[in-house]
């Protein structure tokens, strides 16, 4: 069911955000864009979406990746967000809580927003209909331990991964093409070993969320994943933070309180991968040889490995305590 918003619960929307969508495709590439315009109307933001390899999004018929992607920029601004077509119910409701939480956390960021759209999709309540699911992927030990966990059935919240979705634009900038093709080399390996299909979306998200990343990637990386909201059931996020360090996962943007918010009724957010503790996911990992001879964990190579900075020096220190040192020839390349 969907419901038209009526005009005068559009004319209570003052200092808004005005946001439309549209879609390009052609049989080995699909383009989704969505541009907002501000209150004054004299400058507007587009961000845009083009996926390719492995299965492509289904048809545009609903502004939730746009409804994701511009919430924490809108709320930074103040201004309120009204979609130009179809937005679920579900989501709506999802976002107003997580806009709470993020008040709570960062008030001297984040202001009270309202959100409306021309139809509001009626899923409420409805859930997922089955359990395919796909994966935001890396390369790194976080999402190859939701990887191995999911493909192999441990546990009773495993779902029945479909693909891996690589993302261009976040970790890796759209102005390092050298090391995303690196990058999407070691993942298609690590990936083939599951016989897992490997999807690839190029984004400027970045535009809007550089300066607030820490905050900010959670809505960036489930916008990417909503795109197979009508085909697909899930999209997972590999959590960064044992339970043990929620403390320290707060105020940060993929944590397991707002992420599974950032759901609508037919497509759900699951984070996992948070009662493993880094060196249980590295005694995962040991056990896939091509898993540790394709892992991406470095900030500063895009597409491989310094073996240099912090974060190698963790995966190497987490490999040692495990007494697997022989594969670390990885972590220099």
């Amino acid at each position: 069911m969907q419901t038209k918003v009526t005009d005068d619960r559009q004319s209570t929307l003052a200092r808004t955000i005005v946001v439309q969508g549209r879609e390009q495709r052609s049989p080995d590439t699909v383009r989704f864009e969505f541009d907002a315009l501000l209150p004054d109307s004299s400058r507007s933001q587009t961000i845009w979406y083009e996926y390719s390899q492995g299965p492509l999004p289904p048809a545009l018929e609903r502004l939730d990746m746009a409804a994701i992607v511009f919430y924490q920029y809108a709320a930074r601004l103040g201004f309120n967000l009204f979609f130009e077509g179809a937005v679920s119910r579900q989501l709506l409701e999802n976002l107003e809580r997580f806009g709470a939480i993020w008040r709570s956390w960062k008030p001297d960021i984040y202001n009270k927003i309202t959100l409306a759209a021309e139809i509001e999709a009626d899923d409420k309540g409805i859930g997922p209909a089955g359990d395919r699911a796909i994966l935001a992927y890396s390369g790194g030990v976080d999402s190859n331990a939701v990887l191995i966990r999911h493909m192999n059935g441990i546990g009773r919240a495993t779902r029945k991964l479909e693909a891996a979705l690589l993302i261009h634009g976040l970790d890796i900038p759209l102005t390092e093409p050298q090391g995303f093709i690196e990058a999407k080399k070691r993942a298609t390996e690590g990936l083939d070993a599951f016989g897992l299909p490997l999807a690839v979306v190029r984004t400027n998200i970045m535009d809007i969320a550089g300066n607030h990343w820490n905050m900010e990637h959670g809505t960036a990386l489930t916008s990417c994943l909503h795109a197979y909201s009508g085909d697909l059931d899930y999209g997972l996020l590999a959590e960064d933070f044992h339970y043990g360090h929620l403390v320290e996962s707060v105020a940060w943007g993929n944590n397991p309180l707002t992420i599974p918010l950032i759901s609508s009724g037919r497509f759900a957010i699951r984070p996992d991968g948070g009662e493993l503790t880094r060196l249980e996911k590295v005694d995962l990992l040991a056990k896939y040889p091509v898993i540790v001879k394709n892992l991406r964990v470095c900030f500063v190579t895009y597409g491989g490995n310094c073996g240099l900075c912090e974060k190698c020096t963790r995966t190497q220190l987490n490999f040692c305590l495990k007494d697997m040192t022989q594969p670390l020839f990885f972590l220099m390349k």
